[in-house]
């Protein structure tokens, strides 16, 4: 059994995994239009799905790092594994977007379960490690909501002209594609204030921020069926941008 020798620190708000695959791609249009990562699991190795995986960071280290840009608020996510199936013949699944997770081909899996990512913060430290698997991911990439929708001629909703989660102006962007602008600015929930932002006789609350969250998860879902849908029909090659090894 190969053996690492890590320090592991675990942290709520986003657990990202940092790869140093030079053709990673820049995820911050994630934050201008709707994007999901998406990845497929060789055969026979979905069963490692519920197991924590770590990839290099840019110093050569394995580990996870904690996220506080580019994710939402921790109490969101911990305690719950990352990947949502889409299509579980062909080995398909979606990172949920409220992870903001950066994946790598050069990885480990761990014996250790999402599940067990529960404690606020908490760093673990293992001097000697067991692997549990490596090499797990066939392929990933991401898709966008808008080239789905595009695809499938689905009538998207219209562009909003007024202020709302994306900001001020969504340039134009379907409200159904373009991503809110405030749900990755907070660590905890208790960091949000009771006004994020205002402009005028507008403000943007707490209150809807929470509804945007509910919002997001609702098009996530709305999203994995109509990505299914293509991926059962043979279309995969059409609407995933796969990153190459």
């Amino acid at each position: 059994m190969k053996r690492l020798f890590i320090i592991l620190q675990i942290s709520l708000l986003g657990i990202a995994f940092i790869s140093c695959d030079n053709n990673t791609p820049e995820w911050n249009e994630q934050y201008t239009e709707g994007t999901y990562m998406v990845l497929k699991f060789e055969p026979l190795a979905t069963k490692y799905r519920p197991n924590v995986m770590l990839t290099p960071d840019k110093n050569g280290d394995w580990r996870m790092r904690n996220l506080a840009e580019g994710g939402t608020c921790r109490e969101f996510i911990y305690g719950k594994s990352p990947f949502i199936e889409v299509d579980t013949v062909q080995n398909w699944y979606m990172v949920d977007w409220k992870w903001h997770v950066a994946l790598g081909y050069n990885h480990v899996v761990l014996p250790m379960l999402w599940t067990d990512v529960s404690q606020p913060d908490a760093t673990y430290a293992y001097s000697d490690f067991e692997v549990a698997a490596t090499g797990i991911i066939e392929k990933y990439g991401y898709v966008k909501r808008s080239e789905i929708d595009k695809i499938m001629h689905i009538q998207s909703a219209p562009a909003s002209s007024t202020p709302g989660p994306w900001g001020y102006t969504t340039d134009g962007i379907s409200t159904d594609h373009i991503a809110p602008v405030y749900l990755n600015r907070y660590y905890t929930a208790k960091d949000i204030p009771n006004v994020i932002d205002q402009k005028g006789d507008w403000q943007y609350t707490k209150q809807d921020f929470l509804q945007e969250r509910l919002r997001q998860d609702s098009l996530q879902e709305v999203y994995r069926e109509r990505l299914a849908t293509l991926i059962y029909s043979g279309m995969v090659n059409s609407v995933v941008h796969v990153v190459e090894k």
